[in-house]
């Protein structure tokens, strides 16, 4: 809506209101058209899985892939990867438990080859932006090595 005013000096000035619902759904058009752009371009972990970026492999299934992370958080710091692309794990635990379980497997093979499974490691899968999750394919971080202390507490 354009409401009109006159300003202190006289002029004439304008201002738009837009009510809160078209703000809603102008945004949540714009989040669409995002995610249309970014399910037609491919991860980087897509690319990866098709070799187009070099990754320091740990260990491939059919279903599978397995690599370092390069910033990582621990002394083992694993990123294990469905080659099949799912935005985040609860979305592939609805769409196919199968692969799921393929993801699960292979982390705890990766941390057997890692040498971590037998004193412990912790498999974390960020959901959504405030979780942490920075590419939208899911993966798991394996993450071992040293003490990893306790779980994310809430802020006091």
């Amino acid at each position: 809506m354009l409401n009109d005013a006159v300003s202190p000096s006289g002029g004439l000035t304008a201002s738009f209101s837009i009510s809160a619902e078209r703000l809603r759904c102008h945004r949540a058009r714009v989040l669409r058209r995002a995610d249309t752009l970014a399910s037609m371009s491919d991860t980087l972990f897509e690319r990866i899985i098709n070799r187009e970026v070099p990754a320091d492999i740990v260990h491939e299934t059919e279903t599978t892939i397995a690599f370092r992370d390069i910033n990582p958080r621990a002394t083992t710091h694993v990123l294990v990867v469905p080659k099949t692309r799912y935005r985040n794990v609860a979305e592939l635990a609805a769409a196919d438990p199968g692969l799921l379980a393929d993801v699960v497997n292979t982390a705890a093979k990766v941390a057997e080859l890692e040498g971590v499974a037998e004193a412990g490691y912790r498999l974390t899968f960020n959901t959504g932006e405030d979780a942490g999750q920075t590419v939208f394919h899911v993966h798991g971080h394996l993450l071992g090595g040293s003490s990893l202390g306790p779980e994310a507490r809430p802020p006091k």
